[in-house]
């Protein structure tokens, strides 16, 4: 547990290092009080289990401490459009453990492939996998492998390309066109729809799971494809 901690403080400061450098005070300081949470939380675990504070294993070269938000910020959903965060909705059907280090480069070398920059890429293993527009930041979770179990739904057996398609060539390709849908569902729909159409290297198995979430999405909502593909930004990269 106390690695742990460890681990999410280190990437805690990553991320208000990010936020500095994408020019954004305030999500600098939401990241400032998180860390300050999880800061108060390893303390008071390390001093209960009798364990000694290793300030060298939360260092991270050039993080400077900010005043943090008074209004929480914690570890919120980044949404359409503004300052919330698309992200995967798994049911807890995904992938819950750790990745290891090569399991994370192999995962940062893909996005890299399809686009996202490298310096917007962080790993966080507390969280979903998600893509923020506001900042253009892809955040990497457990669940960005499927789980080992096969499961029933479409949305639990996408692949890792799949997973990483839909943020990359889903959300992020539609946000940087200015082409982000304004309904939750419906933007996940199109996120699916465009990584199955649009993702080059993906094989058919994966194009086809992508296409069956989109789709059981629609269905869970009583909604059919044909009325509303043309208010969907699928027609075009």
């Amino acid at each position: 547990m106390q690695r742990k901690l460890e681990t999410a403080i280190r990437y805690a400061k990553d991320r208000q290092k990010i936020a500095k450098s994408a020019g954004d005070d305030t999500l600098r300081r939401q990241e400032q009080k998180r860390l300050n949470d999880l800061t108060r939380k390893y303390k008071d675990f390390s001093e209960k289990a009798g364990l000694s504070v290793k300030k060298d294993r939360m260092s991270v070269s050039g993080y400077h401490r900010v005043k943090p938000l008074d209004n929480g910020g914690g570890s919120g959903i980044i949404g359409v459009g503004s300052d919330k965060m698309l992200k995967v909705n798994t049911g807890g059907k995904r992938n819950e453990i750790p990745l290891t280090t090569n399991e994370i480069a192999e995962v940062k070398r893909y996005a890299v492939s399809l686009g996202m920059p490298e310096d917007r890429i962080y790993y966080v293993d507390y969280d979903c996998t998600g893509y923020g527009a506001s900042f253009d930041l892809l955040r990497i979770g457990t669940d960005v492998f499927p789980s080992s179990q096969h499961q029933k739904s479409a949305n639990s057996n996408i692949s890792m390309h799949g997973a990483i398609a839909h943020e990359i060539i889903g959300h992020r390709m539609a946000a940087l066109a200015g082409k982000t849908h304004p309904d939750e569902l419906l933007e996940e729909v199109q996120a699916s729809i465009r990584a199955a159409k649009f993702t080059p290297d993906l094989n058919d198995s994966e194009r086809i799971t992508l296409y069956r979430d989109a789709i059981t999405r629609l269905k869970n909502n009583n909604i059919k494809l044909k009325d509303v593909k043309n208010d969907l930004y699928i027609f075009e990269e």
